[in-house]
């Protein structure tokens, strides 16, 4: 007999987060697949949690794909791809894709499918509900952003009719529900894929419990975690880039204002993006130093490629001091009141890092008006 299933695949760990939160929230009993891309997910990572995952998954399938979404990800620059040549690579990239997964779909009756992008939900034929997972900001943003277009629709229209004759071509399928953690407070509904969907809000209580359970897992191994005594600030300036000194000073002189005696930062850098701001750590650095405040980074192999929100928790921090990114709202609807959250605003809409954050200018009004706890600079 063919078992129910659900199948997981995620696009960063924070979409394992949610994976692990909402496969306790739904509360069934179908089989569950967790499907990992060592792409996207560092494979030292995997091999550490895998008994931990186990216990929250039925079975695990590891691979390593490079998909379209990943080659064309980036962080310096737009590429600029035709809209023919995505649906062309994108096709090319589904056929690849379920070579790749090497999964028996005939075995199972699919139930629903929690896609973390890649198309992953359009290798399945026969599901009851798809849902997006959120891996970042970027979706609530453009999806509040930008507005359905009819001649996308129009467009897509043919591309399904192509499917419906056989073709393996990509087409916008709608999604059911996107599982947001932004939409506790932002409660809007947005447009993915040329679709108005609705949300689905991965509650808080789902979310930390997982964040506890990983963060009990990691102290079994991890015994050492210095200045134990001191309450311990993160500041997370990833999503900055140098523009001169004197601007520099500026913002550290706006961040130091924040931090008190008894106080020490920790620097965390993104996961899996290569920090491209060593020249402005290197002045905040001095600055601190000038300033007699201690600091450390993160210098652990594991400890780097893991969510800032995991390490606040596991580090039981009180404060975080950060530039634009998901980190600063996921932590102001995570962590309780005490939890102070601190957004270098001012610097994040002046000098954007790239192509997406200039799109932040357009979302921020949104963001205040709903992120009311959260300290603006």
């Amino acid at each position: 007999m063919r078992k129910k299933c659900d199948v997981y695949y995620i696009r960063n760990f924070i979409s394992l987060i949610h994976c692990i939160s909402i496969s306790k929230q739904i509360k069934n009993t179908n089989y569950k697949i967790l499907f990992l891309n060592f792409a996207w997910i560092n494979k030292e990572v995997f091999s550490y949690f895998e008994n931990f995952l186990l216990s929250y998954f039925d079975e695990i399938k590891s691979f390593k794909f490079k998909s379209f979404d990943k080659i064309n990800s980036t962080f310096s620059k737009e590429k600029k791809i035709g809209f023919i040549n995505r649906i062309i690579f994108r096709s090319k990239n589904l056929i690849k894709f379920k070579n790749k997964l090497k999964f028996d779909e005939n075995s199972f009756i699919i139930e629903n499918i929690f896609s973390g992008g890649d198309d992953f939900h359009l290798l399945f034929k026969n599901k009851k509900k798809i849902y997006y997972i959120e891996h970042g900001i970027g979706n609530y943003r453009d999806g509040l952003i930008f507005k359905t277009k009819k001649i996308l629709s129009f467009i897509n229209y043919f591309l399904k009719f192509f499917n419906f004759l056989g073709f393996k071509i990509f087409y916008l399928k709608k999604f059911d529900f996107y599982i947001s953690i932004l939409s506790n407070k932002l409660k809007l509904n947005l447009n993915l894929n040329n679709y108005k969907i609705n949300y689905l809000s991965t509650r808080k209580e789902y979310f930390v419990s997982a964040l506890n359970s990983m963060s009990k897992y990691l102290k079994k191994n991890i015994i050492y975690i210095p200045y134990k005594n001191k309450k311990k600030i993160f500041l997370n300036i990833s999503g900055f880039k140098y523009i001169n000194d004197n601007t520099s000073l500026d913002l550290i002189k706006t961040v130091i204002k924040q931090i008190n005696k008894n106080e020490i930062i920790i620097f965390k850098d993104h996961p899996r993006v290569e920090a491209k701001n060593k020249k402005l750590k290197n002045i905040f650095k001095k600055q601190f130093k000038k300033n007699k405040i201690k600091y450390i980074e993160i210098n652990s192999k594991l400890l780097k490629k893991l969510p800032m929100e995991l390490l606040i928790y596991f580090y039981n921090s009180k404060k975080l001091i950060s530039s634009w990114s998901a980190t600063p709202l996921f932590c102001s609807i995570l962590f309780n009141r005490r939890f102070k959250t601190i957004l270098l605003l001012d610097y994040s809409l002046k000098f954007p890092a790239d192509f997406e954050a200039q799109r932040n200018a357009k979302f921020y009004n949104i963001v205040k008006d709903n992120f009311k706890n959260i300290t603006y600079l």
